[in-house]
């Protein structure tokens, strides 16, 4: 494996080769300087982050150039996640203590915002949401008792509820999730859900029923503190699952950060590499075999399906999404920073 970078004109340009794939990368200048843990790459065109300060930012032309906005209302909040229904319909979650985590929406592209959902709960903060489709979503939330905190809507969003299961694990002392990339919840098909969790506890729970009934898995990844343990999850259609996290305090210790799983999620091990990938908020697929995860270590990639990694970048990121049909992503960080990339062959 070997790492390149290059220079071509006036574009800050990095090519890092690993085996038949490398990853292009082309600095964006987006006209922030707010720091960025939620985005959504709709399309080859359209792009939206979300960020603090009340800010988000987006692109329709392929990042050629970007708009910035305040959400009327939110300017002290922190915007952790996002869902795209169109280009112009979008969800913004905004996570912090009580009233600070909320839920806003727009179906013009930002000319108009609704909040549909304020917290009034002292105890919880929102962590992250996801969709099955148009109407059905749910949203994970610190917990405000035992059980964890989940809310669903069936209306896209207008409104939101306790879900109140017929079965779920009770947390442990200790364990909540992460608002990192907006990566620690993530739906599948009709019904199925992954909500992770981390601190003194880290563990997947997973429902096939949206939420009705859960089932908890646990994990080997770093964990026992309060800044430790998984902070993203992916799953593909192949029941394929890595999970990346550590602890965000130690952004350089390689200790147990990545965790494998073949069963979508029921058993884990430690990848083979595992004791060499330092700290990272945001993992995906991108291709066959091929995946990718960033956080203020840099950004790494795999080609064995998360069994072992190649450190090719070190600019510090949060967060980034991928289009899989034109093959280009980006990732988005801290003040203002954001970065497209190609995932391409020799």
């Amino acid at each position: 494996m070997k790492k390149t970078l290059t220079l071509i004109l006036l574009t800050l340009s990095l090519q890092a080769f690993t085996q038949k794939h490398f990853v292009e990368f082309q600095v964006q200048k987006v006209p922030s300087t707010s720091t960025f843990r939620s985005i959504q790459v709709f399309d080859d065109s359209c792009v939206w982050l979300g960020g603090t300060n009340g800010n988000y930012c987006y692109t329709n032309n392929g990042g050629k150039s970007w708009q910035k906005a305040i959400v009327p209302g939110a300017e002290k909040l922190d915007f952790r996640d996002l869902h795209m229904f169109s280009q112009n319909h979008v969800i913004l979650m905004s996570c912090g203590n009580g009233e600070d985590s909320r839920i806003y929406i727009t179906k013009d592209g930002g000319k108009n915002w609704k909040m549909t959902q304020q917290n009034k709960h002292d105890k919880a903060f929102y962590n992250g949401i996801d969709f099955w489709n148009k109407k059905d979503g749910i949203l994970t939330s610190d917990a405000i008792d035992e059980k964890p905190y989940v809310l669903i809507t069936d209306n896209g969003g207008e409104s939101w509820e306790r879900l109140i299961p017929n079965e779920i694990p009770d947390l442990k002392e200790g364990e909540y999730a992460f608002a990192a990339s907006g990566t620690g919840i993530i739906t599948r098909g009709d019904n199925e859900v992954w909500i992770a969790t981390g601190g003194l506890h880290s563990r997947i729970f997973y429902s096939a029923d949206k939420g009705k009934n859960w089932v908890v898995s646990e994990t080997p990844i770093i964990q026992g503190t309060s800044t430790e343990g998984i902070y993203s999850f992916y799953i593909n259609d192949k029941n394929k699952a890595i999970s990346v996290g550590g602890n965000y305090k130690k952004i350089d210790d390689c200790k147990g950060n990545v965790i494998v799983s073949k069963d979508s999620g029921k058993n884990w091990k430690l990848a083979q590499g595992a004791g060499k990938l330092a700290f990272k908020e945001c993992v995906k697929q991108l291709d066959i075999n091929v995946w990718m995860a960033t956080g203020p270590s840099g950004t790494a990639l795999s080609v064995d399906d998360g069994e072992n990694w190649t450190e090719i970048d070190n600019r510090p990121f949060h967060t980034f999404d991928y289009d899989a049909k034109s093959k280009i992503g980006y990732l988005a960080g801290g003040k203002g920073s954001v970065v497209k990339f190609y995932l391409k062959k020799k």
